[in-house]
């Protein structure tokens, strides 16, 4: 979902989304989505190892 999407389905503003998972991707250490739900859904040893 993009962030418009997420602020319309839960009658927030995009920039309260944007912040939401900025703060999110802090604290799991992670640099995007995929790597976000990587870290939440997926056991170590099936991560996608990082690019670069």
């Amino acid at each position: 979902m993009s962030n418009e999407e997420i602020a319309a389905h839960l009658y927030i503003s995009v920039d309260t989304v944007k912040k939401s998972v900025s703060q999110l991707y802090r604290k799991f250490d992670v640099n995007n989505r995929l790597e976000l739900l990587q870290r939440i859904y997926l056991p170590q040893r099936h991560r996608i190892p990082p690019k670069g």
